[in-house]
């Protein structure tokens, strides 16, 4: 898809945007029901019984459709859905659309029928990828105790899949209801998220630094110099550190390949990962701040500081902790020889990842195909992996006389 057809489907996202506006107003203002018990077992299939699904959500025409219209009305909305739809149609690519396993127009074909036409066809398509994603959450929800957090996840049950972490031994699985928990997007932690500890976490994994790096965080905001100085110890001592980003992702990407309609996987992945986008787990910031030069403990932290930002630099699965650390490693003096990655190759290796993940951005078959492919490196590789080994092919195709 060319740059035109990207533009002109932003627009139109745009616009379902300002419209979904009016969903969140009326979803996030209903009480949700009291958590239950899960009823779902390892290695039988089915969905826990008060998890929403595609049918029970706003369609047009709904109380919550109103809503979106009202949203539309709000100071401004209007008038940017409107700019929107004006600058789409100055943006029809003289190649035409196409919405993988629905159709493809011409330029002329989509100036005819009109934008909010199209917008009803991706409608359509955005439908059929709530399906898609509710049986991937089945799926999962017959898996490993991680798997069937991630289905609770995906399904927005963020209580649900703290009460299955609590009494999980799955680091991981317990990682990713935690971070959830502490998302602004859920608002106050429910009595099942208020049972999970970082101190759990850590107790689960004792060889991950993350844990730590996150009580870290928590000890610097508050202030606490005592219990900075026992995380920071702590961080210093291990050398493993768990993926901080993309946790949902890595559990479904590798069963997304079982949907055979490619848009409407490519709609579900879409969704997971704005799901993951909402998780804070940029967790390395308490290391910035712990081994900041002006801080006063600068001096006699220096020592494990160094270590620290050597260790997590080589342990490093995401691309935001490596060049976090690294520019910290460079800050408290470790020398280049005992890095890992040096911050030319770092911010090489991020062009080069944003590049290609731009470029698979589209609905037609060929985007979606290299979106799903994009996804299941990201899962198995690790962000940073995957950027590296980005950088490493377009090196070598450049190198070619």
């Amino acid at each position: 898809m060319g740059d035109g057809g990207r533009k002109l489907l932003a627009a139109l996202v745009l616009v379902g945007l300002v419209a979904g506006l009016g969903w969140h107003a009326v979803h996030d203002s209903a009480p949700s029901p009291a958590p239950s018990a899960p009823d779902v077992v390892p290695g039988r299939a089915g969905r826990p019984a008060n998890w929403p699904t595609p049918a029970a959500r706003p369609r047009p025409g709904s109380a919550a459709s109103g809503a979106s219209a009202r949203a539309a009305s709000e100071p401004g909305g209007q008038r940017r859905a409107q700019g929107a739809q004006a600058s789409a149609q100055d943006e029809v690519p003289p190649e035409g659309i196409e919405l993988c396993g629905v159709g493809r127009w011409t330029a002329e074909e989509i100036r005819q029928r009109g934008l909010p036409w199209l917008k009803a066809q991706m409608d359509r398509s955005m439908q059929q990828g709530d399906l898609a994603l509710s049986r991937m959450a089945s799926r999962l929800a017959a898996g490993t105790i991680r798997q069937q957090v991630a289905a609770r996840l995906v399904m927005s049950d963020v209580e649900g899949a703290a009460l299955l972490a609590a009494g999980s031994q799955d680091a991981t699985a317990y990682q990713m209801a935690l971070t959830s928990c502490g998302s602004p997007v859920h608002g106050p932690p429910g009595p099942q998220c208020q049972q999970l500890s970082i101190e759990r976490w850590a107790a689960l994994d004792p060889g991950d630094a993350r844990p730590w790096l996150r009580l870290l965080v928590r000890a610097v905001s508050q202030r606490d110099e005592a219990a900075a100085d026992a995380a920071l110890a702590q961080v210093a001592s291990r050398t493993q550190l768990s993926a901080g980003s993309f946790l949902l992702e890595s559990q479904v990407a590798p069963i997304a390949s079982m949907e055979p309609d490619g848009l409407a996987r490519e709609h579900a992945l879409v969704k997971v990962i704005g799901i993951d986008a909402a998780m804070p787990g940029v967790d390395m910031v308490g290391l910035t701040r712990a081994c900041a030069v002006q801080h006063p403990a600068h001096s006699r932290r220096l020592p494990r500081c160094r270590a620290a930002a050597a260790q997590l630099l080589s342990a490093s699965r995401d691309l935001v902790d490596a060049r976090i650390a690294q520019s910290v490693a460079a800050r408290v003096g470790v020398p280049a020889s005992a890095q890992s990655h040096d911050a030319a190759t770092l911010k090489a290796a991020m062009d080069v990842f944003a590049e290609e993940a731009g470029g698979s951005v589209g609905f037609d078959c060929q985007s979606a195909g290299r979106m799903h492919r994009f996804s299941e490196r990201r899962a198995a590789e690790g962000e940073l992996g995957l950027a590296l080994s980005l950088l490493r092919d377009r090196q070598a195709r450049e190198a070619k006389p």
